[in-house]
């Protein structure tokens, strides 16, 4: 493999890091990074020429998106799960920030061990789903298609245009700082008030491609019940708040806005937890059954089989050829696939260990761990959505219970798990890819890995650029999905009838199809921010192929992440 082709996949990878670690906490969403990879890769290769043939073309695209949809799935899992500690104990969390190689080397070490253990469970479950299973994958269909499209070209001009334009709005709209040179904004405002004289300034358009681009590709079904949420604000929270004013009973005093929403939006959020705390037992125990046909014990026949095998170098330097064979089809590769096993959970138990987790915990919480990933590969595998935030909460309730963790090492136990499911679900996507391109499971896996230490390296570094010059908590960088585990975290300390009031809300809101927790993203989220998203989600019902404005779109939300990175850097200078 040429060097090229590495440094790209790596630049790439970093890429695909800062986009989401931005992404995944000002937007609440995750939206897919590698259609952006190849298009940006095929592009790459147009510009340098390359006489590849286009077997080689698509190989080097389906390996480059390999390594860089690493970095996207692990920093939408860190974005989903890091400012938990933040809305835990500000305190800790600020210190934590204060003290960044202590920060940068927490998160890479914790990347290693969650994503090597997540490495080895997709290559692990990969035989049972992509082989003998042939679950779909459609999210690989769609990549496969980005990669062998005959309209590459006018996608990867569709999504620069978006990046560039994006860029320069931007630029236009900030102005620019680096140094001593100061260059003034030349558009006045970020904000647009809508009927200011009759609403004041609550309701405003906030001038963010962003946030347009990413309700964009979200779409209606997802927007809507933010704007559900919005309106019950007003609405319902308000009332229900002052009720005791206008009526002749009282079911809990007067409280402050802040106090009412947060108990209110924890019973919503148990609206939905506490359904999926009762099923996902036998959930998992339908895992362990559909499961238990792999074979753990062929890993300790490896070790026999290899140190017996007199062409031991011929094996090793088979392993290192593509071959187009399922995963642990050798002696070697299982041999390795022990070692590879040996790392992880080593690793793993020495991460948790430093932090004092109970060996008992450790175990508790590998063992569920493993449970969360094989389940939501398998819903992965047949819907296309990775759902893994529910699941990290089906490991965090009873081992919270039955430990008594404290904040940080609550903190830690989801980000473990949500990088280990999420970056096991993206590379069960990648082999789906691979068998789709006739490309060796092996050779995926190499790639992997390089995608895992790439990713690892530049993790903490951004999220530490991103919170420490941006206001965590904000509307430049919410942290919803942080808030929502911490407010489930505290839902005993608040006022236990208006959690049961939030509970009884979420409750009517699934019944009649809105998902609570998107609700809950409404009530909390400034109105700004949901207003931005429901433009976008608006225009998706405007066109009449949503799928062919995506590289657009997907251009846009990556041109102004990547211009606030830049703006940052470029001020620090």
């Amino acid at each position: 493999m040429r060097k090229s082709v590495i440094l790209l996949s790596i630049i790439l990878t970093f890429f695909a890091t800062g986009v989401l670690a931005y992404i995944s906490i000002a937007t609440m969403l995750g939206p897919w990074i590698a259609p952006i990879l190849v298009l940006v890769a095929s592009s790459m290769f147009k510009l340098a020429r390359s006489k590849q043939s286009s077997e080689q073309t698509i190989t080097n695209l389906v390996l480059i998106q390999t390594v860089g949809s690493v970095g996207g799935a692990a920093a939408t899992a860190a974005g989903f799960t890091l400012p938990t500690l933040f809305f835990l104990d500000k305190v800790q969390f600020q210190t934590w920030m204060d003290t960044p190689i202590a920060f940068c080397s927490f998160i890479a070490v914790t990347c290693l061990a969650a994503g090597s253990f997540g490495i080895w469970l997709a290559r692990a479950f990969a035989d049972k789903l992509i082989i003998k299973e042939k679950l779909s994958f459609p999210v690989s269909h769609l990549i496969h298609k980005t990669i062998t499209s005959q309209t590459q070209s006018n996608q990867a001009r569709n999504m620069f245009s978006g990046f560039f334009g994006t860029a320069f709005f931007c630029f236009l709209r900030d102005g620019f700082q680096l140094g001593s040179l100061h260059l003034k904004n030349l558009i006045p405002t970020k904000n647009i008030f809508v009927l200011q004289s009759l609403l004041g300034r609550e309701f405003h358009i906030v001038i963010m491609p962003m946030l347009w681009a990413v309700g964009f590709i979200a779409g209606i079904k997802i927007a809507f019940p933010l704007l559900v949420g919005m309106i019950s604000r007003y609405l319902i929270l308000t009332p229900l708040n002052l009720h005791s004013l206008y009526l002749p009973f009282k079911l809990f005093p007067v409280l402050d806005k802040q106090t009412l929403t947060m108990a209110f939006c924890s019973g919503m959020i148990l609206s939905e937890v506490i359904p999926g705390l009762l099923k996902y037992p036998g959930i998992m125990w339908d895992s362990i059954k559909n499961f238990s046909g792999y074979d753990y014990l062929t890993h300790l026949r490896s070790f026999r089989d290899i140190f017996n095998n007199k062409s031991i170098i011929d094996k090793i330097e088979s392993f290192f050829k593509p071959k187009n064979t399922p995963p642990n089809s050798s002696p070697l590769d299982r041999f390795l696939t022990s070692l590879e096993a040996l790392f992880a959970f080593g690793l793993s138990i020495a991460l948790f260990s430093y932090f004092q987790f109970p060996i008992l915990a450790q175990l508790f919480i590998l063992t569920l761990t493993v449970m969360a990933t094989y389940q939501i590969s398998m819903l992965s595998g047949k819907i296309g959505l990775v759902p893994y935030g529910r699941f990290v909460t089906f490991v965090m309730i009873p081992t919270m219970l039955i430990f008594k963790l404290n904040y940080f090492q609550i903190t830690l136990l989801c980000l473990f798990v949500g990088i280990c499911s999420a970056v096991a679900t993206d590379l069960l996507f990648d082999y789906k890819i691979a068998e789709l391109c006739n490309i060796s499971f092996q050779r995926i896996h190499r790639f992997q890995w390089l995608g895992l230490l790439a990713t690892a390296a530049g993790l903490g570094f951004f999220f530490w650029l991103l919170i420490t010059n941006l206001h965590l908590g904000t509307t430049e960088l919410f942290g919803q999905r942080g808030l929502t585990r911490s407010l489930m975290i505290q839902s005993f300390n608040f006022d236990l009838t208006v959690v049961f009031l939030g509970f009884l809300f979420g409750y009517i809101l699934k019944k009649i199809k809105i998902s609570p927790s998107m609700a809950f993203g409404g009530i909390l989220m400034p109105n700004n921010l949901t207003i931005g998203l429901v433009i976008g989600a608006i225009g998706s019902t405007l066109v009449k192929d949503k799928m062919e404005h995506f590289p657009m779109a997907s251009g846009i939300f990556a041109g102004e992440t990547m211009w606030l990175i830049v703006s940052i850097l470029a001020k620090m200078i």
